[in-house]
């Protein structure tokens, strides 16, 4: 997979690592937000730093795995790319796979919701 070739106009990449607390606290609040992607127009996606798959996601969600793709970074070639510093961290990107709006830590749905719409509907960059 790659972002060209994604068709939703706005993506919102969540990097995390499966030992991180905060993102499994965040989870409920992702699975809420996934719901809005055909609405919207977006794409979820979640990239794990830490490359434990699919062991530490059975231990973490047991049988109701997120309905989200979650890719592996596990020697962080992306993360490094985006200078990503901080587990989780959350990136808006527009059409043009512009990062629009970046977050270290979960902002909240209210806060991603808004950088979707606004990377949807416009192009200029806040």
């Amino acid at each position: 997979m790659t972002l060209s070739e994604l068709q939703e106009p706005v993506i919102v990449l969540n990097i995390f690592a499966f030992w991180c607390d905060t993102w499994i606290a965040q989870l409920p609040q992702l699975r809420e937000l996934v719901a809005q992607e055909k609405q919207l127009g977006f794409r979820l996606i979640s990239i794990s730093i830490d490359g434990r798959w699919p062991e530490q996601l059975q231990q973490v969600c047991g049988d109701n795995p997120p309905p989200w793709p979650i890719l592996l970074d596990p020697d962080r070639t992306l993360t490094h790319a985006l200078t990503i510093r901080h587990a989780p961290t959350v990136l808006v990107l527009d059409r043009s796979r512009r990062v629009r709006y970046a977050w270290e830590g979960y902002p909240g749905n209210h806060r991603v919701l808004f950088g979707i719409r606004r990377a949807a509907s416009d192009g200029t960059i806040d």
